[in-house]
């Protein structure tokens, strides 16, 4: 034990293992049994480099994680944590924030329309009412249902990093974090978060080798069925303070189906397209007042309209439309002082969604509001030992026209530990513990505390990090009450029971990743990580197909009607095994004597960019779920029981190639008939080339580039459902044009 009395306290950031890399992107997954025996075939030699080639292959302590309330890289976090940069964000097909995470293993969309109308998520196992999702440090989930969690109300191109918390994650934001937590961060949140006294490496950062610069961008896509999609972004920043402002419009006709309700319902159409509709508008604000003090503020609008048909229900009476629109501001505030920070920040959010299950009926209209208010003292990373303490509140209310009219309070305290010992200098060793307390009241459960702790063991042959937590969920809005207020509810449709109780889960996992090897016969860099989880949950809400004789309460349901009845279930267990594996081409590495591939070495101009990168990622998860009870459930094992997902990025000179796969191994649902079919495996592929002009095209001294894309969404032409009744689009394209243009500002 005589290393004990070498144990140092490590600082959070700066030059810790500056050789110790980690991939940003989707970690490529095979099985063991693959990569143990291909590891020893290999004369494998680790490298303590950085890949140029690869922007997601930074330091670890140069990659800032925005989704804990500590002061954080990715160096110190022991949670499992999968990061998606801005850089990989560009490279990917899609243009919603579900069509970005469904890339991700160990995270499962379930998705309705295919356009980014309306999509579910889950992480390792959980339905879509599990997972937290924050937006600029403020959550977003709305009281109504958890079908809103994807419902990001921000176009992707304002995305600057998109952090993906898998496992026990509810000690920072909220109680309801079962499966974990998805943390968006817009560009202005992180230009808010590096406001301090100006240097000449916090101004480039900023706004790059000038104090002052403004830019603007404009994008457009044209494709199939009617597609198009335009978007406006502007920007003004200097080293003080940092504006941008977007507008978003987006139209889809939609691919046109056979409707199933025709002829026996004579009011029903013989045919209806799958159309979406969608506009985006909002502004925000970071400003540095005075030494350490600065605020941010964003405001923002949203408005879509869809198809609904089968996406809540099978009834025959289904012919549903729905429009949403969501208002939201929020205002951050903080203060540096010395050693700590007092933050304090909120968030209004209030959502109205218009619900037409049939032109012959009444539309149910839901107005939600959401407000919270957090405030917190947290240390700053040159203090002794890394902490954060807090308190929380929030509230929640409905007006509805079939839900009725309901209010909700909460409130939370929560405190955060950190440390790091550096156990071996010499071979950068780090052992980092975090441990979180927090205690939360809702009227559901009354008061509660939720504890969670993770550790982190880094080492020259990889690293080795666990974490356990608890999680406690209340029903939503319309979990509770739905259909309630309805003078007659017909069979086939959802029907609230205000009698459910919360749920509770405890989740563990453990993980390994490797450092970046350096095969000697290969000219790649390699890493390869693998995680089992698990969680044991009681008292879960899931939605039940139920006899109406079954159904508590007094409904006008139909004599020997069925409904999907919201219930506990005894108890669930999930398990799985996730694994990822990426290889970089790297260019600086010198394969030895004998090898059978050479690397190539860069090639540097000062006209054009000759790089050449390549990278594949492959992923796979193993998920198993089992119920104690004989119930046909709707949402709990939803969740695919195998994913395979691979993504082979290539860039040369001004071209872009990405290829993007997801192998689904899905649970097919009960009732398929001629016009509902949900066929299990489901491969989906996506591609994407791109093509940029070399910025000052014209010679005006502007950063002024040209970007051409070509997308192909379902390769393969398959017509799918992942939902029962909700038939998603076969094979379609777009073409896109990027303006980007900045200039210094004298």
């Amino acid at each position: 034990m005589k290393w004990l009395g070498m144990i140092k306290k490590a600082p959070l950031a700066g030059n810790i293992l500056r050789s110790f890399t980690m991939l940003k992107k989707p970690y490529l997954i095979l099985l063991a049994g693959v990569c143990i025996p291909t590891f020893m075939f290999f004369n494998v030699e680790i490298h303590a480099q950085n890949l140029p080639l690869e922007t997601i292959n930074r330091d670890l302590d140069s990659i800032t994680v925005y989704g804990s309330r500590l002061a954080s890289s990715a160096l110190t976090e022991g949670k499992n944590i999968h990061i998606l940069s801005k850089e990989l964000i560009q490279s990917y097909s899609a243009s919603s924030l579900d069509e970005l995470l469904a890339q991700v293993t160990g995270v499962h969309i379930t998705t309705r329309n295919g356009f980014g109308a309306q999509a579910d998520i889950g992480i390792r196992g959980s339905t879509y009412a599990q997972i937290l999702v924050v937006l600029d440090g403020q959550r977003i989930n709305d009281p109504l249902t958890g079908h809103f969690n994807a419902y990001l109300s921000l176009p992707i191109e304002q995305i600057h990093q998109i952090e993906i918390i898998k496992g026990p994650s509810s000690a920072s934001y909220g109680s309801d974090a079962v499966g974990g937590v998805i943390v968006v961060t817009t560009k202005n949140y992180r230009r808010y978060t590096l406001l301090k006294e100006p240097s000449s490496l916090q101004i480039s950062e900023l706004t790059g080798t000038k104090s002052r610069n403004s830019s603007y961008q404009l994008g457009s896509k044209i494709g199939s069925f009617g597609s198009q999609r335009h978007y406006t972004g502007l920007d003004w920043n200097t080293a003080r303070a940092s504006t941008d402002a977007y507008a978003s419009i987006t139209r889809i006709d939609g691919p046109s189906y056979s409707n199933p309700n025709h002829p026996s319902i004579t009011t029903a159409p013989s045919n209806y397209r799958s159309f979406y509709n969608q506009d985006q508008v909002g502004i925000s604000q970071a400003y540095r007042w005075s030494s350490g003090l600065k605020q941010y503020l964003r405001l923002g609008y949203d408005r879509r309209d869809f198809n609904a048909k089968y996406f809540y229900t099978t009834s025959s009476f289904d012919e549903s439309i729905e429009e949403i629109e969501r208002y939201w501001g929020q205002l951050s505030t903080r203060k540096e002082m010395n050693t700590f920070a007092l933050v304090m920040d909120g968030m209004i959010q209030q959502t109205t969604d218009v619900f037409t299950f049939n032109p012959n009926f009444a539309p149910n209209e839901h107005t939600t509001t959401q407000t919270q208010f957090h405030a917190a003292l947290n240390s700053l990373s040159k203090s002794d030992i890394d902490f954060s303490i807090g308190i929380q509140s929030l509230l929640k209310n409905i007006q509805s026209t079939d839900r009725g009219n309901h209010n909700r309070r909460g409130i939370a305290s929560y405190a955060m530990v950190r440390d790091t010992w550096e156990i071996h200098r010499k071979y950068s060793h780090y052992i980092t513990l975090n441990f979180g307390l927090r205690a939360d009241y809702d009227p559901s459960y009354d008061l509660q505390f939720i504890p969670q702790f993770s550790a982190k063991w880094r080492h020259h042959w990889g690293v080795i990090q666990s974490s356990v937590g608890k999680a406690i969920r209340a029903a939503d809005f319309t979990e509770l009450f739905v259909s309630h207020n309805l003078d007659l509810i017909s069979s086939g449709r959802n029907v609230g029971n205000s009698n459910l109780m919360a749920e509770e889960s405890f989740a563990y996992d453990v993980s390994y990743q490797t450092p970046s090897l350096s095969l000697s016969y290969v000219p790649f860099d390699v890493r390869y990580s693998v995680a089992y989880f698990a969680r044991d949950s009681k008292g879960l809400i899931d939605y039940v197909y139920t006899s109406e004789n079954d159904i508590q309460g007094t409904f006008n349901l139909e004599d020997d009607g069925y409904y999907f009845y919201p219930q506990n279930v005894n108890s669930a267990f999930s398990y799985g095994v996730e694994q990822q594996l990426s290889m970089v081409l790297s260019s600086e590495a010198s394969p030895s004597k004998g090898a059978m591939f050479r690397a190539k070495p860069q090639i540097h101009s000062s006209k054009r960019n000759t790089n050449l990168s390549a990278s594949l990622h492959l992923g796979h998860s193993f998920i198993r779920t089992s119920v104690d009870g004989t119930v046909v459930s709707k949402y709990l094992l939803q969740h695919p029981r195998q994913q395979f997902n691979s993504q082979l990025r290539i860039h040369a000179k001004d071209v872009g190639f990405h290829l993007q796969m997801r192998h689904l191994m899905i649970n097919e649902e009960l009732g398929n008939s001629d016009f509902f079919v949900i066929a299990s495996p489901q491969t989906l592929i996506d591609t994407k080339v791109s093509y940029r002009n070399t910025p000052n095209i014209f010679g005006t001294g502007n950063d002024l580039s040209l970007e051409w894309t070509l997308e192909v969404r379902n390769l393969l032409n398959k017509e799918y459902q992942q939902i029962l009744g909700a038939v998603l689009p076969k094979r379609w394209l777009t073409l896109g044009l990027r303006i980007t243009n900045a200039k210094p500002i004298n």
